[in-house]
């Protein structure tokens, strides 16, 4: 059971760190630099896939997979409606 929460709790932070490094990058001008980062944040992404299939088992690979779009596209939402901290119109 825990091995199921880790897993699900990895592709989370997974998801979370691949927008927030992309809108960093894009933020401070590095998207050159982003776009050389990208094949490392996928391959991290993968190896978290493929870390949470070999330790555990289909289930724990679906858990990740779910965690990382749920973080994905979380922060995505709050990246459209939170800017600098504070909502956008504020």
């Amino acid at each position: 059971m825990e091995k199921l929460l880790l897993f699900s709790i990895l592709g989370f932070v997974l998801g979370v760190g691949f927008v927030e490094l992309t809108y960093r990058f894009i933020k401070k001008g590095l998207l050159n630099f982003y776009f050389l980062s990208l094949p490392l944040k996928l391959s991290l992404w993968a190896f978290g896939l493929y870390l949470s299939y070999v330790l555990g088992s289909l289930f724990s690979f679906v858990l990740c997979l779910l965690g990382f779009l749920f973080g994905f596209f979380s922060m995505l939402i709050l990246r459209g409606y939170v800017k600098d901290g504070r909502p956008k119109d504020a």
